[in-house]
């Protein structure tokens, strides 16, 4: 399924946790687009019946209007407007979050550890990379409720606790441990903490306060941002009443710091590059927040007011740097729903019997977090325009995968295959590289975030060019003796690639407009190398030495002395 990729770690990482995905089982072939799109709708609307749950659980007493706003702003934001359209199974944390914090609280409160046992299983299941966030998250909240309650030295509570997480980590363990494993032993695994960074890009910080309001359409860092403009008056409104809501307000610090340095990303990333995807977690405690200063409207005042205007302006001053000072920036809408929501607050605040001015907020509401989550596809609504392809394009794609044949199906030899990027550069290398799995071709490339760590660090010494941990083996920077040597007898060409030397042009042969090429030089998937090389002595040689030493050598780690290939000498002395 790729060279350094397997069935286990890839779908372990991405779909074999996402219940969500199981009914595809029931789906015709010809209806999963349909299925998927509708996994998509379903999954919005867990997350918006999850929030409303568990909200009128931690505040029952609340009004009942409150309550829309926040469930809207909870499902509609930055976050949502991206994974949506790119990775769907990145919204079932955003269902499952609310219940482990709720599930949680009923545990310390109640003593009752089932449904806290099941929510603990059902988040290791869905996937070991989000349960490691959420798991940091609930440990805050743990935290955060031993601080309010004094219950610091509770031995009983803690124990419970302990044997009920334990339980629910144990329960999902058939997946959760192979997965580990695989993760482990992956080109993901064992990358510098945050890449080495200490700071972000200056970019990245002036971007920051814009995008509190709006989001971008491809997120620096994974700061998705796109906050609705209540949410925004919520976090205020907290941080200026500190003692009312202290511990809400230790939660927007905390975020506020760890959004500043690229260590704190890195770390809630599982140690590795970083990334902010953890900021979906916030959502829960600001639109908590967004209820109570729903009920506070009257208390108010005009610090409240002139706080509220003074980030409006900054964050709007943020967007206008980023946007490179143009006046027709599409940042626009986002800046007048600002206004507009501040103004009405402002209304609902001195006339506070008018239930259409609650209706009006809560439409406003409605529109800002669309604008929010349609800002970065208003093309996709016209199919001449959109970055995007329709579903005709997508089942014509997919059912030409059939095409791809080995050079010979009647013989039983094993031989792989390149299929080049088949949307070409149209958005760039993306998934695209995953379609030949549909295919019988052993294609050499994927794109998957979890691949072989020795795949990965052999095209490191080879220094290919765009190789990386999602896609390891890239295009092989077209090398002729590696394409050989890895036994890639056919490459279905784009015309504008380069073709490497021992491929021939098989012009009857054609499929998705891509042309066959083939290689009589292509090694057998097994074979016996002429000569061996000491590891100690391959390492010092250059890149095309090192890939020169492939063809004819085998390189052997702990042997003193070895053998010298004498392909790499010949083509040293070229």
């Amino acid at each position: 399924m790729g060279l350094g990729a397997d069935y286990l770690q890839t779908f372990s990482y991405y779909t074999l946790g996402d219940t969500f995905t199981y009914g595809v089982a029931f789906v015709s072939q010809n209806h999963v687009l349909v299925y998927y799109n509708f996994s998509v709708i379903v999954r919005l609307f867990l997350a918006g019946l999850s929030f409303l749950f568990v909200a009128r659980q931690f505040i029952p007493r609340a009004s009942h209007w409150s309550f829309i706003p926040a469930t809207f702003s909870y499902i509609f934001f930055g976050y949502t407007a991206f994974a949506a359209f790119e990775h769907p199974f990145f919204l079932n944390p955003l269902i499952i979050f609310p219940l482990l914090i709720w599930s949680l609280k009923r545990l310390l409160v109640t003593h009752k550890a089932f449904l806290f046992t099941i929510i603990v299983t059902w988040t290791l299941w869905n996937n070991f990379y989000f349960a490691f966030m959420m798991a940091l998250g609930a440990l805050v909240f743990w935290l955060g409720y031993l601080y309010t309650t004094r219950s610091w030295f509770n031995w009983r509570q803690h124990l419970r606790l302990l044997l009920a997480t334990s339980i629910g980590t144990l329960m999902p363990m058939v997946l959760l441990l192979p997965s580990l494993i695989s993760v482990l032993s992956s080109a993901r695994s064992g990358k510098t903490l945050a890449n080495g960074l200490i700071l972000y890009p200056a970019y990245y910080y002036f971007g920051l306060p814009g995008n509190l309001i709006a989001n971008f359409a491809t997120p620096d860092f994974w700061v998705t941002g796109g906050f609705s403009a209540l949410a925004i008056f919520a976090v205020i409104y907290a941080l200026r009443h500190w003692h009312e809501y202290k511990t809400f307000n230790w939660v927007f610090i905390l975020t506020g710091a760890g959004l500043l340095f690229p260590a704190f990303a890195g770390v809630l990333n599982g140690f590795s590059s970083p990334s902010n995807r953890w900021l979906f977690m916030i959502l829960l405690p600001v639109n908590l927040m967004m209820i109570h200063f729903l009920q506070h409207l009257r208390r108010l005042t005009l610090r409240d007011y002139t706080w509220f205007a003074i980030v409006g302006v900054i964050a709007s001053l943020s967007l206008f740097i980023m946007s490179d000072f143009s006046l027709n920036s599409r940042f626009s809408p986002m800046i007048a729903l600002y206004a507009i929501s501040l103004l009405l607050i402002w209304s609902l605040q001195h006339h506070p019997t008018q239930p259409g001015l609650k209706a009006l907020l809560i439409a406003v509401v409605l529109v800002n977090v669309t604008f929010i989550t349609n800002r970065n596809h208003t093309n996709n609504t016209n199919p001449a325009t959109s970055d995007m392809l329709s579903e005709q394009s997508v089942n014509k794609l997919l059912h030409g995968q059939r095409d791809y044949l080995p050079e010979n199906t009647a013989n039983p030899s094993f031989s792989r295959v390149y299929i080049d990027n088949q949307l070409g550069n149209a958005t760039g290398i993306a998934p695209t590289t995953n379609l030949p799995i549909l295919s019988q071709t052993n294609n050499i490339e994927s794109y998957w975030s979890v691949q072989n760590k020795a795949v990965h660090t052999m095209m490191q010494r080879l220094q290919i060019s765009g190789s990386s941990p999602n896609d390891i083996n890239s295009n092989l920077d077209n090398r002729n003796i590696l394409m050989n040597v890895l036994g890639v007898k056919t490459r279905y060409q784009n015309s504008s690639t380069m073709t490497p030397n021992s491929y021939e042009q098989n012009a009857n042969v054609s499929v998705n407009h891509q042309t066959a090429f083939t290689s009589s030089d292509s090694y057998p998937l097994v074979y016996l190398p002429k000569y061996t090389v000491a590891a100690k002595d391959y390492g010092p040689m250059t890149a095309t030495e090192k890939e020169a030493t492939l063809a004819d050598s085998v390189v052997v780690p702990g042997m003193r002395a070895g053998q010298s290939s004498a392909f790499a000498k010949q083509t040293s002395l070229a």
